[in-house]
């Protein structure tokens, strides 16, 4: 689950709460869709809309969508990811039955009120430009295709959110908007979230009861994310080891007996702490390209035992009480979620200084700033 389907979570479920009529249209099935469900939301299912570079599949999507909005009449459509923009080819300027110029309109008996105009309303939001960020390592091609594609689709939107600030002013010198119809919305959390004690959010994270491994006494750094390029979650582990390493220098390690044992269903680490020293542990949830990698930088370093990647968890923001300290070490960014739940949960933070996390982290006051490590 990913910063967008959060923010189209939280918008989707306050409107209706508002009285709005809402509807969630999705490529594929999974948590959005689950949440919808459980929030009594409408939603649409398109089969075009998917991750893809074939363009037919682009054209059944711009097809789904016309008729999805035909069949609505919706007073606003709001895009939220790259994909999903595609439909800006689609809509712009839609009027249905009753709009001026249409044949309904034409053969209306003269002083006869009509339906209301239904001209929707276009608003897209920026979740991040990854590819524009210096950071981002791609081919040039693709950085120009990114940026002429963006701001091709852009043009034909009423209102284009930004996220942060920062976005927004790389939009601007990117010329991939005007400004006279671009707004910085900044995301924000719940403040209401149903966290697990923190022993019980490690039992669940380590698939163990922490009685019987002692995992009460450790000092434990964590992270959600999503183990990518753009998260250079490297970085964390190369930090951890360098922690872990220097603190065991001449320290004896307690042994422990036993087997790891999965709980709740939850996806656990295959082996968890056979030789174990009570000081730090890093916990990182999330999945992702780069997990086999990780997992072998982890063994190189020697600290394999000394990191638990717990793996896709459904709600990850209720287990944070689990951590001492939340860490980020992304490349680029736009305004991550993970961050504003850390902050939310009152976790001290420790973060790269990227996109638009120095607007809402004042460094040595509301968190640790630093710079990005190559």
């Amino acid at each position: 689950m990913g910063g967008a389907q959060e923010n189209v979570r939280a918008l989707a479920v306050a409107a209706k709460k508002s009285g709005h009529e809402v509807t969630v249209a999705f490529g594929e099935t999974g948590w959005l869709a689950a949440e919808m469900n459980k929030a009594g939301v409408q939603t649409a299912l398109l089969r075009g809309l998917r991750r893809s570079w074939n363009p037919l599949l682009a054209l059944v999507y711009l097809r789904e969508l016309r008729s999805l909005v035909r069949a609505q009449q919706p007073d606003i459509v709001h895009f939220h990811s790259s994909n999903a923009m595609v439909g800006l080819l689609g809509i712009r300027g839609h009027r249905g039955p009753g709009a001026q110029g249409s044949s309904d309109s034409r053969n209306r008996n003269p002083g006869t009120p009509g339906p209301r105009d239904p001209t929707t309303s276009i608003i897209a939001t920026i979740h991040g430009l990854s590819a524009l960020h210096p950071g981002w390592r791609g081919p040039e091609i693709i950085r120009l295709a990114y940026r002429m594609g963006l701001r091709f689709l852009l043009c034909r939107a009423d209102k284009v959110i930004f996220v942060c600030e920062s976005d927004l002013k790389m939009a601007l010198e990117q010329k991939l908007v005007s400004a006279n119809k671009a707004v910085v919305v900044h995301n924000g959390v719940s403040a209401k979230t149903d966290y697990l004690s923190r022993e019980e959010a490690r039992r669940k994270l380590f698939g163990v009861a922490s009685g019987e491994w002692r995992v009460a006494s450790d000092y434990v750094i964590g992270t959600i994310a999503r183990m990518d390029y753009a998260k250079n979650l490297e970085a964390l582990i190369g930090a951890a080891a360098e922690v872990i390493n220097k603190k065991n220098e001449g320290v004896k390690e307690l042994k422990s007996d036993g087997v790891d044992k999965p709980t709740d269903g939850l996806d656990t680490p295959p082996s968890l702490l056979h030789s174990f020293t009570p000081s730090l542990l890093l916990v990182i949830i999330g999945g992702g390209p780069e997990e086999k990698k990780l997992r072998a930088l982890a063994e190189k370093l020697s600290i394999a035992d000394r990191v638990i990647f717990a793996g896709n968890v459904p709600n990850a923001a209720r287990y944070l009480k689990a951590f001492e300290i939340f860490a980020l070490t992304s490349r680029f960014e736009g305004l991550p979620y993970a961050v504003l739940e850390a902050a939310a949960a009152g976790l001290p933070i420790v973060t790269t200084a990227v996109g638009g996390v120095p607007e809402i982290i004042e460094d040595g006051v509301s968190g640790i700033l630093v710079n990005v490590v190559a």
